[in-house]
């Protein structure tokens, strides 16, 4: 109890938001803060956050060691663990299965070589409904489906990104000064940190795209009052 009362009192408190510019303590700093817990605790994070991370952020992650390394913490039977590893990858299940049903595929032959979720079966059998029968448990589903279909990769990716942030939220709810917490608090520092990147990337890439027609027509107005906007 000690060790996560000195962490949780220790760590500036996220925003409310997850788009914000950058996270509220360097990684540096955040790992300094958990080397407190004990060495157990600290692998356990670790590999929750790499099984998250590959989930949903690491594209190129193999799902095959993803999965290997997910039924590792769930075989340690840590209910707060189990469920956040569940919702995760029934999370990522509905969207692989989206995607797979966008680009014309047929329901797979053996569906553990493409998903890990609670709602398999569902995915299965209504393979041809928009919603797979899901829509009371994800409200937001049609609208991830035509964000797909009409290919806004930015506008799924915040959509995603959002349903991520208010489910950590609402389990952080229950949890203030324990490990859960803690594992919340990085959980949420990532989102904040791929946001950034994310953001920054976009906005090196709107500046460029500007830098050129400025240069093409000889307009830099645009740009001047692009710059302006960033220094504010």
């Amino acid at each position: 109890m000690t060790s996560y009362y000195t962490i949780m009192v220790s760590l500036p408190r996220h925003s409310r938001n997850y788009n914000v510019k950058q996270t509220p303590i360097s990684r540096i700093q955040l790992e300094n803060r958990i080397k407190l817990l004990p060495d157990q605790e600290r692998t356990i994070l670790y590999m929750l956050e790499k099984i998250v991370w590959n989930s949903w952020f690491d594209h190129s992650a193999s799902f095959t060691d993803t999965l290997m390394s997910a039924n590792k913490l769930l075989a340690g039977q840590h209910p707060f663990i189990d469920e956040i590893i569940y919702w995760y990858f029934d999370l990522r299940s509905l969207l692989v299965a989206l995607r797979m049903r966008n680009a014309k595929q047929p329901v797979p032959e053996n569906t553990r070589d493409c998903w890990f979720t609670r709602w398999s079966m569902l995915l299965t059998v209504n393979w041809n409904e928009p919603d797979f029968g899901l829509k009371n448990v994800y409200p937001w589903i049609l609208d991830v489906n035509t964000r797909l279909v009409n290919n806004e990769s930015d506008i799924l990716e915040e959509t995603l990104l959002k349903q991520l942030w208010k489910h950590l939220d609402s389990v952080e709810k229950r949890h203030y000064f324990d490990f859960e917490a803690v594992i919340i608090y990085l959980l949420r520092w990532d989102i904040v940190n791929y946001w950034s990147q994310f953001d920054e990337a976009a906005a090196i890439k709107r500046f460029n795209d500007m830098t050129s027609v400025a240069l093409k027509t000889g307009r830099i107005e645009p740009l001047l009052s692009e710059l302006d906007r960033s220094v504010s």
